[in-house]
């Protein structure tokens, strides 16, 4: 059996040319969601407190709201509301949640791991 190079030129450019198709940008192959949210968090709706260059953004809420922080930073913060029980962890670019006092007044917010980072909560009645 003799195999003529130019078939077999047309033959191997079919398998390139096949094989590149299937992994051209046309065709992306979507990446799985990944969350760095810790076991506290739930879905972002609603009110939010945003961590960006370690500075708290201020925000208002209604009694018992639920309050979703997202960190901006990469390095892992904490919120700390003054005077009540409420301290979670935030790693870098993720998420948590915590519920808002019940007691409507101002709140300052703190961070265990950089003291310099301060903010506030205002809860309405």
């Amino acid at each position: 059996m003799t195999v003529h190079r130019s078939s077999l030129g047309l033959a191997l450019a079919a398998i390139v040319l096949a094989v590149s198709a299937g992994c051209s940008s046309a065709n992306p192959v979507a990446a799985p969601s990944v969350s760095s949210a810790p076991s506290q968090s739930t879905a972002a709706a609603g009110p939010t407190i945003t961590i960006a260059s370690f500075k708290f953004s201020e925000l208002t809420v209604p009694a018992g709201a639920e309050v979703t922080v997202k960190n901006q930073d990469s390095a892992t913060h904490t919120v700390k509301v003054k005077g009540t029980d409420v301290d979670v962890n935030v790693p870098g670019g993720g998420q948590a949640t915590f519920t808002a006092p019940a007691k409507a007044g101002t709140y300052d917010l703190t961070c265990d791991f950089h003291a310099s980072m301060h903010g506030t909560l205002t809860v309405t009645g």
